[in-house]
């Protein structure tokens, strides 16, 4: 399925989204191309994924599963409170496709915090824990 996100088009990194609401869990994917507008510059001829981009990604993963966990009329925006111990083992070169697997271990009246596992051809390129919060975007 699609995800639900607040973001226009060019800033959403991901392409589909699986949420297992019994397990509080989510798996994503996104494919990186090399002619991306935010990564063709970074660098000329050996394009390498910001890591704020992955942990973007990160990020949406863990909001759409949260805002589907929520169920609610009116949902605020969720919003990225805390990036936490994130880890990056090897950098992400485009052409390549990322799988995020977000795994909610709590949540309280107005945040949840997220496990978050990135891998690209079946290997770890991250890992790290992402705090949302719900809140309101100014008008």
């Amino acid at each position: 399925m699609r995800p639900t996100l607040p973001h226009g088009p060019a800033f959403i990194f991901l392409d589909s989204i699986q949420i297992d609401r019994d397990r509080k869990k989510a798996l994503a994917c996104y494919d990186w191309k090399p002619d991306h507008p935010l990564i063709r510059d970074h660098f000329p001829g050996h394009p390498i994924v910001p890591a704020a981009l992955l942990i973007e990604s990160a990020a949406q993963a863990a909001g759409s599963l949260w805002m589907d966990l929520m169920i609610k009329e009116n949902q605020p925006f969720v919003l990225v409170a805390q990036v936490e111990r994130f880890r990056f083992f090897r950098p992400v070169c485009p052409p390549e496709r990322v799988t995020v697997e977000v795994q909610m271990e709590g949540a309280f009246q107005h945040a949840a915090s997220f496990a978050v596992v990135l891998r690209a051809q079946e290997t770890t390129v991250a890992r790290g824990k992402i705090l949302l919060a719900r809140g309101y975007l100014p008008p």
